[in-house]
Order: C-alpha cells, then sequence, then structure tokens
C-alpha cells in the first residue's frame, strides 16, 4: 500500500520506523536460529556418512562398523524429533513476536484503522534478502538456496500473520462503522495483499533474478489460498458498489481480480462497465478489444478496431488489430 503511513503523524511515524527495525531484528534472528539448527545437523550428518565412506572397508573389519551406523541413524533420529519440536514452537515465537509488536504500536496508536496500517508496514519491510545469515550470503549458489528453503515459509507465515492482523483490525473497525466505504476499499487492499504472499514471487518480480522458488507455490493449498484471498477482495468491492455505485475505479479493481482468476468472461463485463461510465476511456478500450479477440468475439474487436480508426487512433488500432488471432492461437 503506496500510502501506508500517510495517516500518521512525525512523531508517530519515527516510533513506527523504529518499532519495525527492532522486531524486524528480533524475526531475523528467530529465522536465522533455524537455518543454524539445518546446518549444524545437515554438517554433522554429512561427515558422519564421509567418514563412514572413506573407512568403510576398514570398519567392516571391525565391530567400529556398528557404532558409526548407531550414531548416524542416533543423528538422523535426534534431527527429526528436534525439528518437529521447534517447527511446533515456531509458529508460536511468531505470533507473540506479531502480538508484541502490536502492543507496542498502541502505546502511541489507538485508532484500529493505524494499528492495522502499521502491521502491514512491517510486513512489507520483511524481504528474504534482509534474513540472509552474512557468512551465507556470499557462499556457493547451493547454499544459498539452502538458505532460502529454511527461511521462505518463516517469511510467509510472519508476513501472514500480520496482515491478517491488519485484516482483523479494519474488521472490527467495519463493525462499528459498516458503511465506511474507506475501511471496506483498505481491508480489500488487505487482502490483494495477502493474495500476493501465494504467488509465485518470480511471477511477482520477473525483472529479479530468483535464485530458487519453492515448488509449494504450484501446490493446491497455496492456489488455494491465493483463490479464497481474492474472493474475500471482491466481496469488499461488492460492498462498496452499494455504497457508491457506478465508480469506474472499483470496476478496474475487479477486472484486475477476475484477470488473476482466470474469468476472463467477468473481466469483460467489467472493463463494459466502465465503458458505460467513461465511454471515452481509450486504455479500456484497447484493453477490451484484446480480451475479445482472446476470448474469440471477433466481431466485438473488429467493432473497437473501427471505432480507434475512426477516432484517428491509428497506432493504438494497429496493435490491437496484432491481436486478431490470439484467439486461435490458443486452441
Amino acid at each position: 500500500m503506496s500510502s501506508i503511513t500517510a495517516s500518521f503523524t512525525g512523531t508517530q511515524k519515527q516510533l513506527l520506523e523504529e518499532l519495525t527495525s527492532d522486531f524486524t531484528h528480533r524475526f531475523r534472528t528467530i529465522s536465522r536460529g533455524y537455518v543454524l539448527f539445518h546446518l549444524l545437523f545437515g554438517c554433522g550428518l554429512f561427515f558422519e556418512l564421509l567418514t563412514f565412506t572413506l573407512f568403510f572397508t576398514q570398519l567392516m573389519q571391525t565391530a567400529a562398523v556398528a557404532f558409526f551406523l548407531a550414531a548416524i541413524f542416533l543423528t538422523l533420529f535426534t534431527y527429526l524429533v528436534l525439528l518437529f519440536y521447534l517447527q511446533t514452537r515456531k509458529e508460536e515465537k511468531f505470533r507473540s513476536l506479531r502480538d508484541g509488536f502490536l502492543t507496542a504500536c498502541k502505546t502511541h496508536i489507538e485508532e484500529r484503522a493505524q494499528l492495522a496500517e502499521a502491521a502491514q508496514f512491517f510486513a512489507e519491510k520483511l524481504f528474504i534478502t534482509s534474513l540472509r545469515i552474512p557468512f551465507l550470503a556470499t557462499a556457493s549458489e547451493p547454499l544459498q538456496k539452502f538458505q532460502i528453503w529454511t527461511q521462505w515459509q518463516d517469511l510467509l507465515k510472519m508476513k501472514e500473520l500480520l496482515i491478517l492482523a491488519a485484516a482483523k483490525e479494519l474488521i472490527e473497525l467495519i463493525k462499528m462503522e459498516p458503511s465506511s466505504v474507506e475501511a471496506h476499499a483498505t481491508l480489500a487492499a488487505h487482502y490483494l495483499s495477502l493474495a500476493g504472499l501465494y504467488k509465485d514471487p518470480q511471477v511477482l518480480v520477473p525483472e529479479m533474478k530468483i535464485q530458487w522458488v519453492p515448488p509449494d507455490y504450484d501446490s493446491e493449498k497455496m492456489q488455494l489460498k491465493f483463490k479464497k484471498a481474492l474472493e474475500r477482495a471482491l466481496e469488499e468491492y461488492e460492498i462498496i458498489d452499494g455504497y457508491a455505485p457506478y465508480d469506474p475505479w472499483i470496476y478496474v479493481r475487479r477486472a484486475a481480480i477476475y484477470h488473476q482468476l482466470g474469468q476472463m468472461e467477468k473481466e469483460i463485463a467489467e472493463y463494459e462497465n466502465i465503458l458505460r461510465v467513461a465511454p471515452e476511456n481509450s486504455a479500456v478500450l484497447f484493453r477490451l478489444g484484446c480480451l475479445y479477440f482472446k476470448q474469440g468475439k471477433t466481431a466485438l474487436g473488429l467493432k473497437i478496431y473501427d471505432r480507434l480508426k475512426t477516432e484517428q487512433r491509428v497506432g493504438e488500432a494497429e496493435e490491437l488489430i496484432g491481436h486478431y488471432d490470439a484467439y486461435a492461437q490458443e486452441i
């Protein structure tokens, strides 16, 4: 959210920056601890296996082979037991960190809308690159991928907890002011931000080189979360439409969501709604023409092409006609 701290005073902004920096450091410390845990046991198991492999011939002639195998299995068993325990404790620590941040914010911030902004602000300050352990930052690519593997879920969970906390504050505000268009719009923006957590980061930021993207982003569970978050945002825009009908901004937002959901017919309907309210919007007209061609509605697409030609928008018209065979390409 671009205007994340617009409603704060100068003192409140400074406090928020300090708190965010402090709690980011705490989160980084917790997350790095788990990286070092995996690294410690990984190195220990690697050296045990390496030693066992190098001296296998000599060990086979003695009873020491049994002790080496027992040590390897003990290390693996200990790792799995501790991993299970730490995984159950991890979310508790993250929740405690989130609650501590919000409690600290409440000493200078009382309004629920501002608390929601503060939680969102903290979430947007968390990046995978800021969690890197210094000596691994310049390590080989496999080690850097290893670090991402051990930390991406921590980052996702912390950001998720913060954004959901922001949404909760706004929901409580809406309970007191059900007709507040601003509150509903802000809540919709939080749900869109939440949906962004479940999308492949390489797709979100194509210009950035990401060394390793977890395959979990393609999982059914992640896709379901992504869809539910977008549907919640849609519901908020439906509510806003009831209080402020025929607002092109609402149609644009809903069209963008339908585009992400792959619901082209509904996306087209939203752009058609925009043109009814603002018929001279050339960007929307062009986008709608592209969608018509992509959907196979070539007659409607050609009508928009003819309109652009009539209005002397030759460049846009020529670009649009280039999409004429978009439907045929998908058959």
